[in-house]
């Protein structure tokens, strides 16, 4: 979960207008500002109101993390602030995230481990291959594999030709047109028992999930959009339009903590902020008790879980 969304649940997890009057206590806990937290099925069904499908004891926890967040934030002294003081409970929690939970949690002082586990995680990105990105249009009898026929196989080669001729003649504007031709060359191949058919290849290495005699001829291409002169495996003959030619990459820890440190702090301030929580529930004694719940999933037909 976001940062971004986990606020905007924290905003909804102010109470709203009760259905039906239910006392039972669902969870409880001494704040960390020593007020009691009583999380009741009246407030758990008004919180559940327009969640069908979400499992109790997950919305029952979003109401305890808020109240948790809350006491907190009164115990650092945000209570006082005026704009909290003139607005609600759910405007404390945010002061409290925005002013004291979120400067902890920077790009500039991520603890290193974190960034090194991000970059190790990534490492195909930072550290590979020059790449290639290409589509083609191969000409076989359709088995998957070049025509043992030496007739069948010579009017592959000569159809792969004249493939080659026409889009040169007529280049595609991307790859998305040049895999559209094939359609038009499928009925000439159909009249010579040959099929014709485009595939979008992807990103690959020269040494990979293809046929090596194939990335061989493409690692020659330097240009992104140049057709290739058809050539052959043992899969049949081929057309290929490179789309991209990427160099490779040889980035240490070092020289990418810079491009990573912004791009996972969100995913950092979620762990921290659900440590957190978590910490606050054990450390002021969340208690929960699951009859209400399994009594309020069994009205909304949900499983009862774990």
């Amino acid at each position: 979960m976001s940062p971004g969304v986990l606020l905007a649940l924290l905003l909804l997890a102010w109470p709203l207008a009760p259905d039906t009057p239910d006392d039972h206590v669902v969870a409880r806990a001494t704040g960390p500002d020593g007020a009691p937290i009583t999380i009741t099925a009246e407030r758990l069904r008004a919180y559940a109101a327009g969640r069908e499908g979400e499992d109790p004891r997950k919305l029952v926890q979003d109401l305890v993390d808020f109240e948790l967040l809350a006491g907190a934030a009164a115990r650092a002294g945000y209570a006082d602030d005026p704009v909290v003081k003139e607005a609600t409970r759910p405007a404390l929690v945010l002061r409290y995230l925005s002013l004291d939970f979120e400067p902890t949690w920077v790009a500039e002082t991520l603890p290193e481990d974190l960034v090194r586990t991000s970059y190790e995680r990534n490492k195909g990105f930072f550290v590979r291959p020059p790449l290639r990105r290409a589509d083609h249009i191969i000409v076989n009898e359709g088995r998957g594999q070049r025509s043992e026929s030496p007739a069948l196989d010579a009017a592959a080669a000569t159809l792969a030709e004249r493939i080659y001729r026409d889009l040169k003649a007529n280049p595609p504007a991307d790859a998305e047109a040049f895999r559209a031709r094939a359609d038009t060359y499928e009925g000439w191949a159909t009249k010579v028992g040959l099929h014709a058919r485009a595939e979008a290849l992807g990103l690959f290495a020269r040494k990979g999930r293809y046929d090596q005699k194939f990335t061989a001829q493409v690692f020659e291409v330097e240009e992104p959009g140049t057709i290739m002169a058809p050539f052959d495996t043992p899969y049949g003959h081929h057309v290929v339009r490179v789309d991209a030619v990427e160099p490779a990459r040889n980035v240490t820890f070092e020289e990418a903590q810079a491009e990573l440190r912004p791009k996972i702090v969100g995913e950092v301030r979620t762990l921290k902020l659900r440590e957190l929580t978590d910490r606050l529930a054990r450390t002021y004694r969340a208690v929960l008790n699951p009859e209400p719940l399994e009594q309020l999933a069994e009205r909304r037909g949900l499983d009862e879980g774990p």
